[in-house]
């Protein structure tokens, strides 16, 4: 599985591995801006164009707001503080993802 570094804004790297079907990226919690989750998505779209090509850059924000909501509230935190960003995503995933995200906000 392929990884790369991205520093962050908070001055530290942000290790993110990329496989086939999924990305992940280690301590995604700590990347709370908006524009700069874009930024990383745009990167790995560019580096690896065929890992998401059935994902919107909607649905993908979605996700990782969602999961940085449950971190930031104490919910799932070993489940939360990474993000898995997979290439495919059933339907009840998708709508929850962007229910908490719209929800709870971030």
């Amino acid at each position: 599985m392929p990884a790369f570094e991205y520093l962050a804004s908070d001055g530290k790297p942000l290790i993110i591995a990329v496989s086939e079907n999924n990305v992940h990226i280690t301590d995604s919690y700590r990347i709370k801006d908006d524009a700069e989750k874009k930024l990383i998505i745009d990167i790995i779209r560019l580096k690896y164009p065929s890992v998401w090509e059935k994902r919107t850059i909607s649905s993908l924000m979605s996700e990782w707001k969602a999961h940085n909501v449950l971190y930031h509230h104490n919910l799932l935190v070993s489940h939360t503080k990474d993000v898995d960003l997979e290439s495919k995503q059933s339907l009840f995933l998708r709508i929850a993802y962007f229910l908490v995200s719209r929800i709870l906000g971030e």
